[in-house]
């Protein structure tokens, strides 16, 4: 266990560098899941859910209790590059670098709606009062019911 954390380190570096197995995880660790792509945002909580996003524009759903994926969906907008999800009423709201606002269910990752906005969403929706709240980079504030 003293080496544990250096011993990892250097076994992840080798696997970036390709000479290496996937590395196992840390002591302590319930679960993990390689979702094989890069992410930059955070996760969100719906129920037995984790509902995560991906540079690429994948939404997916995990189970929280072993990590299983439960679903995956492709946003298909030209740049998506995705905000962190919010989860209001088991649905999970996402914004993109295009300009889109994606309601996806959480139950089965289906769309729900998607609404363009005037420009990139810059930074997280957010809900509150029965309405969901996002800016773009253009300047405008939106309120949706």
């Amino acid at each position: 266990k003293p080496l544990e954390k250096t011993v990892l380190k250097w076994w992840a570096q080798l696997w970036v560098w390709g000479m290496a197995p996937f590395p196992p995880a840390q002591s302590g660790t319930v679960w993990s899941h390689f979702v094989g792509e890069r992410m930059n945002t955070s996760p969100a909580l719906a129920g037995e859910i984790v509902v995560g996003t991906t540079l690429n524009g994948t939404v997916f759903g995990l189970n929280t209790s072993d990590g299983t994926e439960r679903w995956r969906f492709s946003i298909d907008d030209e740049e998506p590059a995705p905000t962190s999800p919010i989860v209001v009423n088991d649905v999970a709201y996402v914004g993109t670098k295009s300009g889109r606002i994606h309601a996806l269910s959480t139950a089965t990752g289906e769309r729900l709606w998607a609404f363009t906005a005037d420009g990139a969403i810059a930074g997280n929706p957010a809900f509150a009062n029965g309405l969901l709240y996002f800016v773009t980079v253009n300047g405008t504030v939106y309120a949706l019911e």
